[in-house]
């Protein structure tokens, strides 16, 4: 991503990253994705995103290459309860609010990044390496306060999903245990 940035001429940082194809699976939800025949796990096959999902299941996307976070794709049921909607779009809302605040920090960090490098091969012409630990220190001091802020909205979210998803099993159970009540 970088090394794109990098006007010719200028040393380039290596930057390693494990790209795992461009690829959609779907497996069951809370699997590991260890097994592909027991739990429906399809992996190097493109799958796609308009295909109806089973019950149970969700659909992962390749990273985005900036955010570097999955996009998921989950089951709707057809006769979904008030608590599984409220539930499952409560689980999209976080991961959205994970995918924007990794879209724009990464964007940051890759600008300010090239910008600390050209400004250091401009005072220093003939330079081999950059020292980057303070354009590290820096960027992690100003970016502080948005990450503390992250975080509390990430756990409040995480705590609500606890209790919308309890709520969402309790009559998803209720409604199974007492076909009555389904119809």
């Amino acid at each position: 991503m970088l090394g794109s940035q990098v006007p010719k001429g200028l040393p380039r940082l290596v930057n390693q990253r494990i790209t795992l194809g461009s690829y959609l699976s779907v497996r069951p939800h809370g699997s590991n994705g260890e097994s592909d025949q027991a739990g429906g796990l399809r992996r190097g096959k493109s799958c796609d995103p308009n295909t109806p999902l089973q019950p149970g299941q969700i659909m992962l996307s390749s990273p985005d290459p900036v955010s570097q976070c999955h996009h998921i794709k989950f089951y709707r049921p057809p006769n979904e309860t008030r608590a599984e909607r409220e539930y499952r779009e409560l689980r999209e809302q976080a991961q959205d609010l994970h995918h924007n605040f990794w879209y724009a920090t990464n964007q940051a960090f890759a600008r300010d990044q090239a910008q600390f490098i050209a400004q250091a091969c401009k005072q220093h012409p003939d330079l081999q390496t950059i020292d980057m630990a303070p354009f590290y220190r820096d960027f992690h001091a100003q970016s502080y306060a948005r990450h503390r802020a992250y975080n509390r909205r990430w756990w409040y979210l995480n705590l609500c999903l606890l209790r919308y998803g309890a709520r969402a099993a309790w009559d998803s159970w209720r409604l199974r245990s007492d076909p009555a009540r389904a119809s």
